[in-house]
């Protein structure tokens, strides 16, 4: 169960960036209080700075291996309808995959 408790967080890390690039701003607030800077090393290094968004909110339950995220729901300053709106189209979301916050989380995962 930790092992998907970390891909699951992976994957919306990622899915953060990816809406990020696109229209994340219109679905959360202008200024987060969390980014992640990734420096390169080597000749060609640059540093690159993605602002961080809290997608979900839910209620560990178990410890340990057992824990599991439950009562999943939007976060606090994320648009969850908005997201809906546009998530199929650019996330090629069925319906059923596009109906709340827990059936995207398990998209995801």
């Amino acid at each position: 169960m930790k092992k998907n408790l970390k891909r699951f967080v992976g994957a919306a890390l990622t899915a953060a960036m990816l809406f990020s690039v696109s229209s994340i701003s219109t679905f959360a607030e202008d200024d987060p209080a969390y980014s992640i800077t990734i420096n390169e090393t080597g000749a060609q290094a640059t540093a690159h700075t993605y602002k961080a968004y809290q997608i979900f909110k839910g209620d560990v339950q178990g410890t340990g291996s057992n824990a599991v995220l439950a009562n999943l729901n939007w976060a606090d300053d994320f648009d969850g309808a908005g997201f809906l709106a546009d998530a199929p189209a650019k996330l090629g979301l069925t319906a059923a995959q596009a109906a709340d916050a827990s059936s995207v989380a398990k998209w995801l995962s």
